[in-house]
């Protein structure tokens, strides 16, 4: 292999190392999103324990879409939990279920 052929490779290598932190980079910011949506949904939650019975919110469709909502129970969450199965949780179950996933999302991060 001469100098010409072996500099083609070690740039091809390098295409190739540069592509593969690309793609990582990709991933990391995916989790963070990711762990940046678990935090609000957890503070979402915390504030709803802080509302009582009969309470008006607004609550989210996603996208921006609000509509007001009437807070009939804030103590029990359906989770669901694949092939469109929920079940009822607590808030304290549901928060201790956040706290690690997103603990297992910032550990895969770093």
């Amino acid at each position: 292999m001469d100098a010409n052929e072996e500099q083609q490779k070690k740039y091809f290598e390098m295409q190739i190392i540069s592509q593969n932190l690309q793609q990582i980079d990709q991933q990391i910011n995916i989790f963070e999103q990711k762990s940046a949506e678990m935090d609000m949904i957890k503070k979402g939650i915390e504030d709803l324990g802080k509302q009582k019975k009969g309470d008006e919110v607004l609550a989210t469709l996603g996208g921006g879409i609000f509509f007001k909502a009437e807070i009939l129970e804030n103590s029990k969450f359906l989770v669901n939990i694949g092939k469109e199965i929920s079940v009822k949780k607590s808030r304290k179950e549901v928060l201790e279920l956040l706290n690690i996933q997103i603990s297992e999302i910032k550990n895969y991060v770093t």
